[in-house]
């Protein structure tokens, strides 16, 4: 039973980062880069470090700098030295790409719903309940 759930999500993950190729290479896009841009959007300034990113991820902060620095050379994103900690630099995404992210959030709105057609919200609630213990019995 636990090797169909993981195998399912498995599909989903695969199913949805198929659903977003054609804007990579519309962008030029690795899917880490399309994940950092995502991930800002959602997050709206509020936790905005590489480190936080990589620490939402779950993987290395080199590849997550690396898909950072890629995507600032391009003018994707702002990078700010924090104010109360020189160390720290807060990442945000730039006006110009306020019209790019608005198609791709469009997109993973219409991925969702096709995701959740014929779902009941009780069992999306339920899973997502279930999905949250999961990560917390993982989370080391």
């Amino acid at each position: 039973m636990m090797e169909d759930f993981l195998e399912n999500s498995f599909k989903i993950e695969r199913a949805y980062r198929r659903f977003f190729h054609a804007e990579m290479e519309k962008y030029h896009f690795t899917p880490n880069e399309l994940f950092v841009i995502l991930y800002l959007h959602r997050h709206d300034g509020m936790v905005n470090t590489a480190k936080d990113i990589a620490r939402y991820e779950g993987v290395s902060k080199g590849l997550i700098a690396r898909s950072v620095e890629s995507l600032a050379e391009r003018g994707y994103l702002l990078l700010e030295r924090d104010g109360a900690d020189k160390r720290m630099v807060r990442l945000y995404l730039t006006a110009e790409c306020g019209k790019m992210v608005q198609e791709i959030v469009e997109k993973q709105e219409a991925f969702f719903m096709r995701l959740k057609e014929g779902v009941g919200e009780d069992e999306i609630r339920i899973t997502m309940e279930t999905m949250r213990h999961f990560n917390k019995n993982i989370t080391f």
